[in-house]
């Protein structure tokens, strides 16, 4: 099992970075602004290298709940449940994929970051009234910030690798 205080701080610090200090790589385009999504980097990170999907699930939960938070609003808790549901589904299809190559951590990340918040966008496009025009530059948006959290991901979870040791304990290497 992991490390519940670990992995709060570590909620922490990824909500506080991405709302201090990965704003120096966000960028504004026509669609509105583009840039990687830091929680949702750690939510791979963890689904990949934790020991069950419980733990995948509820690390997933607790960063989506981390970054709905600064966010509060009407369609508030979708993203955590979001969150929670692509770490335990990450997880159940982890060993398919080599979990320590590049290109896997990228795919997932792009994978995971695209389908959240493509859920998430369209939950709040039809549950608030008159948000549903311009769907297909938010849907754009999405589909960029999700590339763009895909080739984060490695970056992150390479940050990650010194701290395995405290998140799992006697976690179960693969051959």
């Amino acid at each position: 099992m992991m490390r519940i205080s670990y992995i709060l701080l570590l909620a922490i610090v990824a909500t506080l970075t991405q709302t201090v200090a990965t704003h120096a790589l966000w960028f504004s385009s026509s669609v509105g602004w583009i840039g990687p999504i830091l929680p949702a980097c750690v939510a791979v990170c963890m689904a990949l290298y934790s020991r069950s999907a419980v733990d995948a699930a509820l690390a997933g939960w607790i960063l989506g709940f981390a970054l709905e938070l600064p966010l509060a609003g009407e369609t508030m808790g979708v993203l955590s449940l979001l969150f929670a549901a692509g770490g335990a589904t990450i997880y159940t299809m982890r060993d398919a994929f080599f979990r320590d190559r590049v290109i896997t951590q990228a795919m997932l990340g792009f994978l995971f970051c695209l389908g959240i918040f493509e859920i998430s966008v369209l939950y709040s496009r039809v549950a608030l009234p008159g948000s549903a025009r311009s769907m297909g530059a938010a849907a754009l948006q999405v589909l960029l910030v999700a590339i763009y959290t895909g080739v984060f991901t490695p970056i992150v979870c390479a940050g990650l690798k010194p701290l395995h040791h405290w998140l799992w304990p006697a976690a179960v290497e693969r051959r």
